[in-house]
């Protein structure tokens, strides 16, 4: 799962006596409307998205946010709104990770580890050494 940053949207709370709660609006294609996405957040005047509203959906674009005050019959206030230029999608992942192995000492240390070592040259010819001589043999490619 790819990690989203998260935002904290904030407002002022309304001073009518009437507010029962806010509604939060969001649209990815255009301007913010009361026909746009939208959900009911209670008395709360603070945010962290995508994490505290579970119908935000994601989106690939900068969006526009809305938040409206709501009375107790429903009826809302004007529509306070804001651009928002940031994305709530990860860029798609990296792709083909390998680890391949580098040479080191590692081949001389388990060599020597061993009773008897085994040497190929580039001609291709084996050779049994001991392995206390190996500090004296060069690696080559």
């Amino acid at each position: 799962m790819a990690k989203i940053k998260k935002r904290k949207l904030s407002w002022q709370a309304s001073q009518s006596s009437q507010v029962v709660g806010y509604k939060l609006y969001w649209s990815d294609n255009g301007a913010v409307n009361y026909e746009s996405k939208a959900e009911l957040i209670g008395n709360r005047t603070e945010l962290i998205l995508p994490d505290d509203v579970k119908s935000f959906e994601p989106a690939d674009a900068p969006i526009e946010i809305g938040v409206t005050a709501v009375d107790e019959v429903g009826n809302e206030s004007d529509m306070l709104t804001m651009k928002a230029p940031f994305q709530f999608r990860a860029p798609e992942a990296p792709m083909a990770l390998k680890l391949d192995s580098l040479r080191d000492n590692a081949d001389e240390v388990a060599a020597k580890k061993s009773k008897a070592a085994v040497v190929v040259g580039k001609s291709g010819n084996i050779d049994f050494i001991n392995p206390d001589n190996l500090d004296k043999i060069l690696w080559s490619n």
